[in-house]
């Protein structure tokens, strides 16, 4: 069967498109500066309630948005966490899953600078339970300057209260964009450790950049913690150079022991 010249010309065009749509860059699953849906979303597998503040609140004193400016999951599942200021106001971001998960592995993949984070910017992915006083099942993975410009950029650290807690300082490698960060949590220890890439069970396989092992006499036992993933202001102060800050994570998983 033979096309005629018009026709090939209309199959040669519709052919350019479909490549021209195969090669465009992804877009968002969701328009942003809309609404997320109940807010909640699914990332990693998993449903997280996304905070949405109208008064200032904790951590920092700061004000907490469920926009999609500020928390959205793009088509590659990547999530993504953002400081940005609407109406006059700083707003941050932060998701808590629904579920709660226990003793086991955790494992965090991130794929942005952390080197590069504005000095009042703090990143965080850590477990708690709003209820248990006083140490709330606080187990954190911290990543900021807090306000120092010359300060260390990361921490593991393991909550007694909220008054006291013990921590593991160290610096996040210069230029590192693809990180994973894992917490090992047993009846006896907690393990951190942080790896260059993105690697699953790397506790297995690869050697560390940084890690440290938490073996005090306190040991918080799992409750109805949830895991918390957030970007916030330290004191609620401004960013001091950047008109807006994001995080993006790869993924989440949980394995259990």
């Amino acid at each position: 069967m033979f096309l005629s010249s018009s026709k090939r010309i209309i199959v040669s065009l519709f052919l350019f498109c479909l490549l021209l749509y195969a090669c465009a860059p992804p877009k968002d699953k969701i328009k942003q500066g809309d609404v997320n849906a109940k807010n909640s979303l699914t990332f990693a597998g998993y449903e997280w309630n996304i905070k949405n503040t109208t008064k200032r609140v904790g951590p920092g004193n700061n004000y907490f948005s469920s926009s999609t400016d500020n928390v959205w999951v793009d088509i590659d599942g990547h999530l993504n966490l953002k400081i940005n200021q609407q109406n006059n106001r700083w707003q941050c971001a932060e998701i808590i899953s629904k579920q709660h998960f226990g003793y086991g592995l955790y494992e965090f993949f991130v794929v942005s600078r952390i080197d590069k984070l504005d000095k009042n910017t703090v990143f965080g992915l850590f477990t708690y339970d709003n209820k248990l006083k006083p140490h709330y099942n606080e187990i954190d993975l911290e990543f900021s300057k807090w306000g120092n410009e010359n300060d260390t950029n990361s921490q593991y650290v393991v909550h007694q209260n909220q008054d006291y807690y013990i921590s593991h300082r160290y610096l996040h490698p210069a230029s590192l964009k693809y990180s994973t960060h894992i917490i090992l949590r047993t009846k006896d220890s907690i393990y951190f450790a942080s790896y260059e890439g993105h690697y699953r069970n790397a506790l297995k396989s690869r050697k560390p950049y940084q890690s440290w092992t938490y073996k005090h006499d306190f040991k918080p036992k799992p409750a109805n913690e949830k895991i918390h993933i957030n970007l916030w202001l330290f004191r609620a102060a401004s960013l001091t150079v950047k008109k807006e800050e994001m995080i993006s994570i790869y993924g989440f998983w949980h394995s259990a022991i």
